[in-house]
């Protein structure tokens, strides 16, 4: 890390320079630099968990791989038994990884999520030896992580951010044309990630419809405005007289579905690799002779 740490910066104050400040926390945001860091640093802990964390892991069944840890950016998720004996040997990985690279494990951030089947003896062990805190839940990578069957309250606040876009565009002087093209890129594309990862109840999907329909026709004022055409007409292509919208309740299955092709496409990735030991490979032609109209 020694070459990364030659940057100086110095700031003025009234009118004055302040004496040059050393950098000592790597790279700038948004070096071209960063990306190949990473790789080289994550590799390493790979390694590191290859060759003294065999232990450590989980399978989804008898022929699946065991997996230990998914890498992306600064997020890190590790699976493990929980018992003193692995908590003490990741502990060990991860302190040797800091050495090695500089990093710092941020406690305040890091996360237990421990399985309903573990006894609460086992995880004051565990947390005490971690030193993380323990939730029932967590989000990875924007998707939810739950010990529980999801709920409506559970994706509540895809209507929270509906609603925040438009209590900042209300105040605003918006043609129709303009309404209609926030919609489609911004209000619209908001449960698109979510629906593909989760089963968002169809409730919250047809709330954000509702939104989007409000916001379109009603006034400025906030007072209900004339609805001059009907929902489905406005979700029809321009040729067929439509405005190309779509309805987040629609979309919701071929979203998956197009997750599911890509599984299909890529059998040497991770996600396809282990949902095929898990329920076998007939479940790609059962469901792709199923799913061809809708791909």
């Amino acid at each position: 890390m020694e070459c990364v740490k030659s940057a100086r910066f110095s700031f003025i104050i009234n009118g004055k320079a302040s004496k040059w400040i050393n950098a000592t926390n790597g790279f700038r945001q948004g070096c071209p630099l960063s990306p190949y860091l990473y790789i080289l640093c994550s590799q390493l802990f790979s390694l590191a968990m290859a060759q003294n964390g065999q232990e450590l892991g989980i399978q989804t069944s008898q022929r699946s791989q065991k997996i230990s840890h998914l890498l992306y950016a600064d997020e890190v998720l590790i699976f493990s038994h929980a018992s003193k004996h692995l908590a003490t040997k990741l502990r060990s990985i991860v302190l040797k990884f800091c050495n090695w690279t500089g990093f710092k494990v941020n406690n305040t951030k890091s996360q237990i999520l421990f399985s309903k089947s573990i006894r609460r003896n086992e995880k004051v062990k565990v947390k005490k030896i971690l030193n993380f805190k323990t939730f029932e839940e967590l989000q990875y990578l924007g998707v939810q992580l739950l010990l529980r069957r999801s709920v409506r309250a559970d994706f509540q606040f895809l209507i929270v951010k509906v609603l925040q876009k438009l209590n900042s565009w209300g105040s605003k002087s918006l043609s129709l044309a303009g309404k209609l093209t926030l919609v489609k890129t911004s209000l619209l594309s908001l449960p698109n990630f979510v629906s593909t990862h989760n089963m968002v109840p169809k409730k919250i999907l047809q709330e954000i419809n509702k939104c989007c329909r409000n916001f379109i026709w009603n006034k400025k004022n906030g007072k209900k405005g004339m609805h001059y055409v009907s929902r489905s007409t406005l979700c029809k292509s321009k040729d067929k007289g439509g405005m190309n919208l779509h309805s987040a309740v629609d979309r919701a299955g071929p979203l998956k579905a197009r997750l599911m092709w890509m599984m299909i496409q890529r059998p040497e990735s991770l996600l396809s690799r282990v949902v095929s030991a898990k329920y076998g490979d007939k479940i790609w032609k059962t469901n792709y002779k199923s799913n061809t109209s809708i791909v």
